[in-house]
């Protein structure tokens, strides 16, 4: 999968040697019906690439990371394989690396930019 530069605003997810990565476990999640286990996911990612050049060791620690930094959710049950899902952050992210800010709101009407205005005007201010 090759990426094209990003229209919105360089985000810390997708940059780095672990951008591709990244950007590759957010599609993969973002077009499953479900959270998926880790050993989906690594299936999926070596399919998509066409090799088998990801390793889990290097997924787990990559999903370790975007965990902490609250880009996926883990829900583990008992002593089932914890499974990972998109969070609402990772969402933003995608969104916001895929399009421009001043075409957004150029778009938007004034309500719309009014009710942005304040929902990232809290997020700031909490």
């Amino acid at each position: 999968m090759t990426r094209k530069k990003c229209m919105g605003s360089e985000l810390s997810v997708f940059m780095g040697v672990e951008a591709k990565l990244n950007l590759a476990i957010f599609l993969i999640l973002a077009v499953s019906d479900y959270p998926l286990k880790i050993t989906e996911l690594l299936k999926l990612l070596n399919k998509q690439k066409k090799s088998n050049d990801t390793y889990h060791a290097s997924l787990t620690k990559r999903l370790r990371c975007l965990v902490n930094d609250e880009y996926l959710k883990e829900n583990k049950v008992g002593r089932e394989a914890a499974t990972y899902g998109l969070t609402n952050k990772a969402l933003l992210a995608m969104f916001l690396d895929s399009n421009n800010m001043q075409e957004i709101l150029d778009k938007a009407s004034e309500k719309k930019r009014a009710f942005l205005l304040l929902a990232l005007a809290n997020s700031v201010l909490e």
